[in-house]
């Protein structure tokens, strides 16, 4: 990826931070970022490598390391995300904020599209969202792989087994499943266990000093 890029998305991050915890929610969400990147750029090289089909790396790159930046202003003093807006309204809010910031429309889509397997008209009107009806899906590869990718690592932070994401997808409508399955069918499922190991520690560590930052 292009360095220059990347630190200025770093940087974007760094200004867009806010809470009782900035630094530790800064680290939260970019270390859910760069993970989502990785797996971005395994599931590219497994589609280049078995189809021979190109994918821009950069926008794919940066996609990834954005698509979460409307998360800040959604988390409440308790690391909740419901509490000052709803999960699902962090989308929205990270397109703007990336619209804001100067970067062009495909990059604000990444942000957009990337909740569940894509928003629907439907999920738009039974969420209450405030942002024009339409569906707002991944229509590219890049897209496509960003919010697949976004499935195997949560913030909590863990890495989920397919069928964990499966079912969980599942609960809200069972389209989202098909097109969860459909990507799956297109892009495989990736082997994350070294990312799991090197990430373990890290997972652990944050988990125990957002715990003591909360007082529990």
């Amino acid at each position: 990826m292009n360095a220059e890029l990347q630190q200025k998305i770093k940087e974007l991050h760094q200004k867009h931070k806010q809470g009782n915890f900035p630094e530790l929610y800064l680290e939260l969400v970019w270390t859910h970022s760069d993970i989502v990147r990785q797996i971005a750029v395994r599931l590219a090289d497994t589609l280049e490598e078995t189809k021979g089909i190109k994918v821009n790396r950069d926008l794919l790159e940066a996609g990834a390391l954005l698509h979460d930046i409307g998360m800040y202003p959604c988390y409440d003093d308790e690391l909740n995300t419901s509490s000052k807006l709803i999960p699902l309204q962090h989308a929205f809010v990270g397109g703007n904020i990336v619209r804001s910031e100067g970067f062009g429309e495909e990059y604000a889509r990444f942000c957009e599209v990337h909740t569940a397997t894509g928003l629907t008209k439907e999920d738009i009107e039974r969420e209450n969202l405030e942002v024009e009806i339409k569906d707002y899906v991944p229509v590219t590869v890049e897209e496509e792989l960003v919010t697949y990718a976004d499935k195997f690592h949560t913030k909590y932070p863990a890495f989920d087994p397919y069928e964990m994401i499966s079912e969980r997808i599942s609960k809200y409508d069972p389209n989202r499943k098909v097109r969860l399955d459909n990507l799956r069918m297109k892009y495989g499922i990736p082997n994350l266990e070294d990312l799991k190991e090197k990430y373990a520690d890290w997972s652990k560590d944050i988990n125990i000093r957002i715990n003591k930052a909360l007082g529990k």
